[in-house]
């Protein structure tokens, strides 16, 4: 039943991996198309991380990204500066006004089984930086730290590449976007 599908930082996953999931979809579904015919979102830099290849070479980890797969050819690339016009066709307005729901929907789901729309991290889970922190510590976008604990308004993170431990603070980014009458709240 599911229609789009949502993945993060799929450029930086190996192509195998995303041939996988292709081919466990087309036998899902039962249709014989690029993922089953599911729709997928992925809002990133294709230019921007690799994919890690443990000791390969530059050749090897560009063979090995989503770039070089067969696949790529089924993808539609929009940049965000691509102007959409949707005036011309009334089925697209429809389904940008649903999609303006998409965040309320999200947020109001509270049902056993379902995990909640925020993000609760877990002492053990990894994550990535989003922008830079310290960049003279190795605390730069894209690092990968795991997390070791989580205070009120602090995070302990480990990170793997220099194994330092540091202490994060929890920071609320309050934001409104373009003219709609909305914020936006990411903790």
């Amino acid at each position: 039943k599911t229609s789009l599908i949502v993945w993060d930082e799929l450029h930086m996953a190996n192509r195998a991996v995303v041939k996988a999931v292709e081919i466990m979809l087309c036998e899902l579904c039962g249709i014989d198309q690029p993922f089953g015919s599911k729709i997928f979102v992925e809002i990133s830099n294709f230019w921007q991380v690799a994919p890690i290849v443990p000791s390969a070479m530059h050749l090897q980890t560009i063979l090995e990204s989503l770039k070089a797969s067969p696949l790529c050819r089924s993808f539609n690339t929009m940049l965000s500066s691509d102007l959409i016009e949707i005036e011309d066709a009334p089925m697209a307005k429809q389904q940008a006004a649903q999609a303006l729901a998409v965040l309320e929907f999200l947020s109001s789901i509270n049902h056993p089984g379902v995990p909640r729309h925020n993000l609760e991290l877990k002492a053990g889970c990894i994550v990535t930086l989003l922008y830079n922190v310290f960049i003279s510590y190795g605390l730069v976008k894209n690092c990968w730290l795991i997390v070791q604990s989580i205070m009120w308004h602090l995070i302990q993170v480990w990170l793997t590449a220099n194994n330092d431990v540091f202490l994060l603070q929890c920071l609320n980014i309050l934001f409104k976007l373009g003219r709609y009458p909305w914020r936006m709240q990411c903790k």
